[in-house]
Order: C-alpha cells, then sequence, then structure tokens
C-alpha cells in the first residue's frame, strides 16, 4: 500500500490502486491505498528497495504481496491484462475462468516483482535476505485475497517467510466448525 501525497500523484497511482466494481478505491485505515504489482509500481518498489540497500540491511522484507481478486478494476491492472493474455480484459467476477486468469495474471506480477528484487539483490547485494511477510491461506480464501506464498516459497525467490498474526485476522476470518464460526483464538493464531 501507499499514500498519495498530491492530487497529481494521485492520477498517477490511481491507475495503479485496488478499484472495485463501482469504481471506488480500496483504502486501508482510510489514508492509504492498496496498490496493484503492475510493472509500473512494480518499479517504483524497486526503486524504494535500492534506496533502503544504501542503508546495508541485513534483511529486506517484503510486506503483503496480495491482491483483493473483487478490486482488479483499475486500468493499470486492465493493461497488465490485456499486456498478458493479448485480449480485452475481462470482469473477474463474470466467470470462474476470468477469476482464475485474474489470479493467475497476479500471482505472475507478484512474481516478476519478486523476481527483480532478487536479481537486483544477487547482483548488488549478495548478503541481503529477503523475506515475505504474509498472513495464512485460510485468512486469504476468507477475505477474497490472491497472495502468492507459494510461489515465492518454492521458487527460491525468498530466503524466508514472517507469518503475521493479528487480532482482525484471527477474528474476522473464522472457520466453520459443526455448522458455526467460533472465535478459536489459540488455533486462528496457530494456522496463522
Amino acid at each position: 500500500s501507499t499514500r498519495v501525497r498530491s492530487s497529481a500523484a494521485s492520477d498517477v497511482y490511481k491507475r495503479q490502486v485496488h478499484t472495485n466494481q463501482d469504481g471506488t478505491l480500496k483504502l486501508h485505515s482510510g489514508t492509504t491505498y492498496y496498490m496493484l504489482p503492475t510493472r509500473y509500481y512494480a518499479r517504483y518498489k524497486l526503486d524504494l528497495v535500492k534506496k533502503a540497500c544504501e542503508f546495508e540491511p541485513t534483511y529486506l522484507c517484503i510486506e503483503e504481496p496480495e491482491v483483493f481478486v473483487y478490486a482488479t478494476y483499475a486500468d493499470g491492472f486492465k493493461e497488465e491484462w490485456e499486456d498478458y493474455y493479448n485480449e480485452p480484459w475481462q470482469d473477474p467476477l463474470s466467470s470462474a475462468e476470468a477469476r482464475y486468469k485474474t489470479s493467475k495474471l497476479i500471482n505472475h506480477l507478484w512474481q516478476s516483482y519478486f523476481q527483480a528484487v532478487r536479481d537486483y539483490l544477487d547482483e548488488n547485494h549478495p548478503d541481503v535476505k529477503l523475506l515475505v511477510a504474509a498472513h495464512d491461506v485460510l485468512n486469504y480464501d476468507h477475505h477474497q485475497i490472491v497472495s502468492c506464498i507459494n510461489t515465492f516459497t518454492q521458487s527460491g525467490l525468498v530466503d524466508g517467510l514472517i507469518g503475521q498474526t493479528w487480532s482482525d485476522c484471527i477474528y474476522g476470518a473464522g472457520s466453520a466448525y459443526g455448522g458455526s464460526y467460533p472465535r478459536r483464538l489459540f488455533e486462528r493464531a496457530w494456522i496463522e
């Protein structure tokens, strides 16, 4: 996510922001937008990685590479779709195939970004370990979020995973048991 600082910047960012079907932008905490991993946003984030490496970190953590599948209506994402599939964009809520293709594209975009970060680190800062911070897959499924945790861990793009546990996810993503959704804090925290 990123903060928008001016109206000029907002026009550029708006093309990369999680956008709902009705055109509203998806906000986190009221002032921070969730950003889509378009190639433009990925370049911006890679520049931030390069600046962070000037401080000679031991670890670099990319937080929550995720996308709400129902919030992929931004023009920037539609352009990525057309480039990737060589066909007109499809509404992810229109069919199971469109949702699958949206998820596949999200995975591709995040993987491309992480590959660029990995390549930069390997070439310029080989001692810096790349981590990814994420929640568990049940939480992501509950909130209709596409996350690429398996891609990052299985491909060797990251050196480690930070499992994030906090009350909103534990309370909000209840698992059905016996026909109800009990608040099982220990079990949910353990899964996270």
